[in-house]
């Protein structure tokens, strides 16, 4: 806008200039001093608006690199988000079999409520870990509402803690026996989210 502005004024006060140069009311020294001078703004106007059109080209730039990094970034939670959620849902259909329902089910529960009554000493559940080779003594939390068949066994799972807080999910294998339902072992199937894999199935 200043450059624009100076190619309208500078013609006029050329005119001006050379009517004063007629009338002999400045030198010629005086011309060239005042011509450098001229000459020197009418630079320094078009060096800002280069410098504006080039801040306004960067910033033009710099918003389009924002708003295509923000959708980039929405997209990868959107995407993430919806992955976890299938995750879950995934585990959630694993962990529990419909199928299993009514005395089986309850009974099932009920062996596992025992088992841990059973091999409780001192308010901790004791149980033998053979990856570690340690005998592991748990505050029991809960039992998981899932139940699924896996080869002879039903399989299902509880909450504990340890003595310095590390959760542990121990796997019970039950067994229909005799008109009811038994727990012939727990397995450690994780700590603190750290997964086991065993295989149970022939």
């Amino acid at each position: 806008m200043i450059f624009l502005t100076s190619l309208v004024i500078r013609p006029v006060i050329d005119r001006i200039h050379a009517v004063k140069i007629a009338n002999r009311e400045i030198s010629q020294d005086e011309t060239f001093s005042f011509q450098m001078a001229t000459a020197i703004t009418d630079l320094k106007n078009l060096q800002s608006d280069c410098l504006f059109v080039r801040y306004t080209d960067e910033m033009d730039a710099r918003d389009k690199w924002y708003t295509l990094h923000n959708k980039e970034n929405t997209m990868f939670k959107k995407t993430l988000a919806l992955g976890l959620l299938l995750g879950f849902a995934t585990r959630a259909i694993a962990a529990d079999d419909p199928s299993i329902k009514g005395p089986t089910r309850e009974g099932i529960q009920r062996a596992m409520k025992s088992h841990v009554a059973q091999n409780t000493l001192a308010d901790r559940y004791i149980i033998y870990d053979a990856r570690t080779g340690h005998l592991d003594r748990l505050v029991f939390e809960s039992l998981h509402a899932g139940i699924v068949k896996k080869g002879d066994f039903f399989v299902s799972c509880a909450d504990f803690v340890d003595g310095k807080g590390k959760k542990y999910d121990v796997d019970f294998l039950v067994v229909p026996k005799d008109g009811s339902f038994h727990v012939l072992q727990g397995l450690v199937h994780s700590i603190d989210g750290e997964k086991r894999k065993y295989h149970v199935e022939n």
